[in-house]
């Protein structure tokens, strides 16, 4: 009878404590659904994408802890806005990663709005509207950027056309490279070219649970797969192994190819309307110091003036531009987008006096 009893109440401790697990589990899911939602959702073309639709009232910190608000807002194509959408505006369609649709920033705060703003501050479009649409997501590579381009182009029907490039962006185009790295909620979703041309994914065997609808979007799966990924960065001091000399210059330069690919494909999309590209990375080791070169050979007009090493979008007003050590809040974007559209008017005024 004593031990019956005793394993009774083993039983009734366990029962009890996976009952626990399982609401703790639940609440956490249902407060993040409801309270904390992502921006995004798994997409099977694109790995993940913005959400059509979505509002967001947001706080978010500068790196010295000075709160600011942040409204992030998604039309039905998963793109943010900025301007009005008259019927003789001006339509530029920007596609990028996290600078671009990252919410360190609201819309009308935005490098893009700086940009816009600049602009009609300059009269350069007479007295038309200005109508940004701007797509993208966190961590997104230049496939991902091109296969969007081919989903909201007629839609949008863009005037001009901007692609904010960034250096991480080699790795993210090239599969073998990106597979040595720790970021599995981006290697395991994310589309890669194939050697034919073709779209392929990862075929690893734990990538079906980054993909999957349910798991694959579970706060508590992502939650942890992150803390994986903070351990990981410490014992790697990086977000992989370094690999030998040899190794590493044969994958940048098949990845030089590759996004160079990429970029001819995506500007027969155009259709020849302007096509520009910024970067916001500012590297000059690696296959990103040939990122104006590679611009232009796929036809792209490089807007190199915010990337330039003698200048910096994060240095004017120190720590106070940026959320984290990377990104922008609305100080930062008002410098980067003003240095873009500066760098976009000299052009400009260079194929004027060209043309005389």
């Amino acid at each position: 009878m004593f031990c019956g009893g005793k394993f009774s109440l083993i039983k009734k401790v366990y029962l009890w404590l996976l009952f626990s697990l399982l609401f703790f589990m639940a609440s956490y899911e249902c407060y993040g659904y409801f309270y904390n939602p992502s921006i995004y959702r798994l997409d099977p073309i694109l790995g993940w994408k913005a959400k059509p639709s979505f509002s967001k009232d947001l706080v978010q910190k500068s790196k010295l802890g000075e709160q600011y608000p942040v409204h992030h807002e998604t039309n039905a194509l998963g793109l943010r806005t900025y301007g009005q959408d008259t019927k003789d505006a001006i339509k530029i369609l920007v596609i990028g990663d996290s600078f671009t649709m990252e919410p360190y920033a609201g819309n009308n705060q935005m490098w893009y709005a700086a940009f816009a703003d600049s602009l009609k501050l300059n009269g350069f479009f007479g007295n038309k509207n200005i109508f940004i649409s701007a797509g993208g997501g966190g961590g997104w590579g230049t496939l991902q950027e091109l296969l969007l381009l081919k989903q909201v182009k007629k839609e949008v029907n863009p005037d001009i056309f901007i692609l904010q490039f960034c250096s991480n962006d080699f790795i993210n185009n090239h599969f073998e490279w990106e597979q040595g790295n720790i970021t599995r909620s981006q290697k395991y979703r994310r589309p890669y070219l194939g050697p034919g041309g073709e779209v392929k994914y990862s075929d690893s065997l734990f990538a079906p649970l980054w993909r999957n609808s349910i798991v694959g979007q579970s706060k508590i799966f992502n939650q942890v797969d992150i803390l994986t990924q903070i351990i990981q960065t410490k014992i790697y001091n990086g977000y992989g192994p370094i690999y030998p000399k040899l190794i590493q210059e044969q994958f940048e330069q098949e990845s030089l190819k590759i996004t160079t690919t990429l970029l001819g494909e995506m500007r027969e999309q155009l259709n020849g309307i302007p096509a520009y590209m910024i970067n916001c990375s500012r590297e000059k080791n690696g296959p990103n110091k040939y990122w104006v070169d590679m611009a232009e050979k796929a036809g792209f007009i490089p807007l190199a003036s915010a990337s330039n090493g003698d200048v910096h979008w994060l240095e004017p007003l120190g720590s106070t531009t940026v959320p984290d050590t990377v990104h922008l809040n609305f100080r930062g974007n008002k410098i980067y987008g003003e240095l873009v559209a500066g760098d976009f008017l000299k052009n400009h005024r260079i194929q004027a006096n060209l043309r005389k």
